[in-house]
């Protein structure tokens, strides 16, 4: 992208720390949108060790994400966990802590905190939410309730249950 060519040709240097911040933070977000996630999280990390960054909440929520989209789900959780209780990042960090406990197989945490998690959520992302939650409860061995979530998320309108939504509909109703 051009923003990142831009960027690589400034030298850093020659910065001070104020600009060095904003250099890092702009570069770090630019390698993230075109999928250089590697780059991006040594960029987000080398931004949090500077003390009082302004850039420190957002940094630290996409070095999360990162670490989530790459499957370290327990080092996402702990940067989502700084963060969670911000204004501007809360329903996500929530969101991605939820699926994160899941992908952990910490089902009890799912199902303890999914209804909360559904509630803060914005409307797109609560079939995901109800999905994951049945899920947690038919790992549980509760048919019932995995039920009962898994028609929150057919209801949803998301374009239609895939082959293997009608095949996990199918297991939880027998």
């Amino acid at each position: 992208s051009r923003t990142i060519e831009i960027l690589d040709g400034i030298n850093y240097s020659f910065l001070d720390n104020s600009q060095r911040q904003d250099f890092l933070f702009f570069r770090s977000f630019s390698y993230l949108r075109v999928g250089k996630t590697s780059a991006s999280l040594s960029g987000f990390t080398e931004l949090l060790s500077f003390k009082n960054t302004r850039y420190f909440t957002a940094a630290t929520y996409y070095s999360g994400y990162i670490h989530y989209i790459q499957g370290s789900f327990k080092t996402a959780i702990s940067f989502f966990d700084k963060v969670r209780n911000d204004i501007a990042y809360s329903s996500l960090c929530s969101y991605y802590i939820l699926e994160s406990k899941f992908m952990l197989k910490d089902y009890d945490y799912v199902i303890r905190h999914g209804e909360r998690v559904s509630g803060i959520v914005d409307n797109s992302m609560k079939p995901q939410v109800a999905r994951i939650i049945s899920e947690a409860y038919f790992e549980n061995g509760d048919s019932e309730n995995a039920k009962e979530w898994f028609e929150r998320y057919s209801r949803s309108g998301n374009n239609g249950l895939s082959r293997k939504d009608h095949y996990y509909s199918d297991i939880i109703s027998y």
